[in-house]
């Protein structure tokens, strides 16, 4: 905003009064009388808004003084203006957790997973076994790399949407992705007890 301006960028009242600052415009509504305000700000025109635009070069501020028509409105849009709400903080942006710590995590709830199904089925977890029970350890482990794939792909997706200034992906898909991991684990179950059928016969 200028702080000095000419005197032909003076806006001059029809009572005789000059304003030259937008605040100057502000204190003068509480004495301007209705009719003075009435004959600059009507349905055919809006003088106070193009001065504000024209000569303060204040834009968003000139299009919300042609939006409104009253002189209490007048002065509630220039006082927003010249008193900013100490209120409105810039929201936080939650940046989502980085690729590798998701993979840890899921690892973690995956590891989980797999214990469960150990301990239902008696399945050692440590100690060597033998080949067959070997080959599925690799089959699990290849199970789990998979749901890391899986996880890993979505992490991307929203977080490329973000980068790219685009609305981040839509609960019902992220729901979606979520519902085929858990169908994953579950078909995981049922190897693992189809498996073990096999291996006692």
């Amino acid at each position: 905003m200028r702080k000095a301006l000419k005197p032909e960028e003076y806006f001059y009242l029809r009572n005789g009064n000059t304003l030259k600052s937008i605040k100057e415009f502000y204190d003068s509504l509480e004495i301007m009388s209705d009719d003075d305000f009435s004959f600059h700000v009507n349905d055919e025109k809006n003088d106070f808004a193009n001065w504000v635009r024209g000569v303060f070069k204040e834009k968003e501020l000139a299009e919300k003084l042609f939006a409104v028509k009253t002189k209490d409105e007048t002065k509630k849009v220039l006082k927003e203006f010249l008193e900013p709400s100490k209120e409105k903080t810039p929201k936080k942006i939650v940046e989502p957790a980085s690729i590798q710590e998701s993979k840890e995590l899921l690892d973690v709830y995956l590891n989980k997973e797999l214990e469960k199904v150990r301990t239902q089925y008696g399945i050692p977890s440590k100690k060597k076994v033998h080949k067959k029970e070997v080959k599925k350890k690799q089959e699990s482990q290849e199970k789990k790399e998979k749901h890391l794939n899986i996880f890993s792909k979505l992490l991307i997706k929203i977080k490329t949407s973000k980068i790219l200034g685009k609305t981040i992906l839509r609960k019902s898909y992220v729901d979606n992705e979520l519902k085929e991991l858990d169908n994953e684990i579950e078909d995981f179950h049922e190897e693992v007890e189809e498996k073990l059928g096999e291996q006692d016969e």
